[in-house]
């Protein structure tokens, strides 16, 4: 992105915040094909195939980032890591409730022990709330593995957004990997 279009989207963003109604869809529209790409991404994450396609993904992500409370807005980074926040939300909304439909409901009178189990748990929410688990233990870097794997900033953006080098990003998201993985595995066992 040249810096041109850089400064046009801050503007952009610093109109939606002053209150210009106008402004957010002008920013949807202006960084519309990478939303797209962005929200195509979070909904392959989900293992289990979303209900929802990159565009359904994206159209609620947008009713819900016009209903939130205004940030402070920044830059590109940070409305892009908001709009990854509020897809990986809506994905962990419509996996939750798939879980929900798919539990066994128990007829009157029958012990609870009859029932059949619960199917496998869903990867996207043992994902999310490895994230979970993840922010409690560092914050900082919980953010970075949500520019990186949510919002699709590349390690050198991330860098820049956070003022050190590319060399302490991969640093930092090696041991984000690391620690989810061990989460995750651990939960498994």
């Amino acid at each position: 992105m040249s810096s041109t279009q850089a400064v046009e989207i801050t503007g952009l963003l610093q109109s939606w915040q002053a209150g210009d109604d106008q402004a957010l869809p002008r920013l949807v529209s202006r960084l519309h094909d990478e939303l797209h790409r962005l929200a195509a991404a979070c909904e392959r994450r989900e293992r289990w195939h979303s209900t929802l396609s990159a565009t359904e993904l994206l159209s609620e992500a947008y009713l819900r980032l016009a209903r939130q409370p205004m940030p402070e807005w920044e830059n590109r980074a940070q409305f892009f890591a908001v709009a990854a926040r509020l897809m990986r939300q809506i994905l962990v909304d419509r996996a939750r409730m798939r879980r929900a439909l798919k539990r066994p409901r128990l007829e009157p009178g029958l012990p609870a022990t009859t029932a059949a189990p619960v199917s496998a748990p869903i990867e996207f929410l043992d994902l999310h709330r490895a994230l979970e688990a993840f922010e409690r233990e560092d914050d900082h870097a919980a953010h970075l593995v949500e520019l990186r794997y949510f919002a699709g900033l590349t390690q050198q953006e991330i860098a820049v957004v956070e003022g050190v080098s590319d060399r302490e990003i991969r640093r930092v998201l090696r041991y984000a990997e690391a620690w989810l993985m061990e989460w995750l595995t651990a939960r498994e066992s």
